[in-house]
């Protein structure tokens, strides 16, 4: 009876400590795939940021494991290359090392852009949780980015509350107000002096001249007409010109911006579609499209900017002689700004 007893003892021992080396669920972060020419270096930090945001589920229901741990959960002589390249690459792999979750990704280099697309898979189930994309500028940033949208995505796949942390990737610095400067004292004011006011004698101005009453030219002693205007005169007609041809290098250079726009707009939806790819080859048509408008539409767009400066310019050389006339006008020739006049004297009548 003492050694049945003993038995069941050892048995319930058994199966407590096997329940509770399977209460942790494994999380996996691999290295992530290089397509922006970074370094080796590099692509360890960037991949550490994801690890480093996986610490933020409990520990009591996680285990995130190292770089060197799951090398070692891997069978000896196993290559990783060799895993990818017999497909479905995440899954394989976490389910060989004994993985619940494992996150993958590979980073791109876009328009000058850094781009990292981030996927975490469930190997039990075969299955693609969740699926983020990070961007920056540069390499900093996207340290960061990667950062913050790896927390996401390992909180999606935590049912209960996980308490907010502070962030272990670099962050912005906060802004400080400066501090207000000390006002200054006002200075005292100055002593009034007494004012003397001295009695000017009136001074008398002899009144102007009346001026000389005109009456207009009469015919008729009851009908008077107007003087007649000045013959509009003939000035130099290149201002004309010069406004013209400015009125159509403006419309050109618009022309040449909306077409600008339009090829941005198609560049940018090039970039959503390389997102939105699954195989190399759509990847490669993508990115191809991407460069191929991006370049039309900066050629456009300078061609554009060139052509409507040159045309302000014109309008504003026309406008500025027509206003002073041109050289002749000092030797007596007649102007297009005399010509205005006369044509605004004959509006008035």
């Amino acid at each position: 009876m003492g050694k049945r007893q003993s038995c069941v003892v050892v048995a319930m021992l058994w199966l407590g400590c096997t329940v509770n080396a399977h209460a942790q669920q494994r999380v996996a972060v691999l290295e992530l795939y290089d397509e922006a020419g970074l370094s080796y270096a590099q692509l360890r930090i960037l991949s550490d940021a994801g690890r480093r945001a996986a610490l933020v589920l409990p520990r009591s229901t996680y285990l995130v494991l190292t770089r060197e741990s799951m090398q070692a959960l891997l069978p000896t002589g196993t290559d990783l290359a060799a895993l990818c390249a017999e497909g479905n690459c995440e899954v394989t792999i976490g389910r060989r090392m004994g993985v619940d979750f494992i996150m993958s990704g590979q980073v791109a280099r876009i328009g000058g852009r850094l781009r990292a697309d981030l996927k975490l898979h469930d190997t039990a189930h075969g299955a693609l949780r969740v699926m983020e994309t990070a961007r920056a500028d540069d390499f900093d940033g996207l340290e960061a980015a990667i950062g913050i949208e790896a927390d996401r995505m390992f909180r999606s796949i935590h049912d209960g509350p996980i308490a907010a942390a502070a962030p272990s990737w670099p962050t912005a610095p906060a802004p400080t107000e400066p501090e207000p400067e000390p006002e200054p004292e006002p200075e005292p004011a100055p002593k009034a002096e007494p004012v003397v006011v001295v009695e000017a004698e009136p001074t008398r101005f002899a009144p102007p001249p009346l001026a000389p009453s005109w009456s207009p030219p009469q015919t008729n002693p009851s009908v008077w007409s107007s003087p007649e205007p000045p013959e509009p005169a003939s000035g130099p007609i290149w201002p004309t010109i010069t406004l013209l041809s400015g009125l159509a290098a403006v419309a050109v250079g618009t022309g040449l911006l909306v077409r600008a726009s339009d090829d941005y707009a198609l560049a940018q939806e090039a970039s959503d579609f390389y997102g939105r790819a699954s195989n190399g080859s759509e990847l490669d048509e993508a990115y191809r499209a991407y460069q191929r408008t991006t370049e039309s539409a900066e050629r456009f767009e300078v061609a554009g900017l060139l052509s409507l400066g040159l045309g302000l310019g014109a309008m504003a050389v026309a406008g500025v002689r027509w206003l002073i006339g041109d050289d002749a006008s000092s030797a007596g020739a007649p102007t297009s700004f005399d010509g205005g006049r006369a044509l605004g004297w004959q509006l008035t009548w």
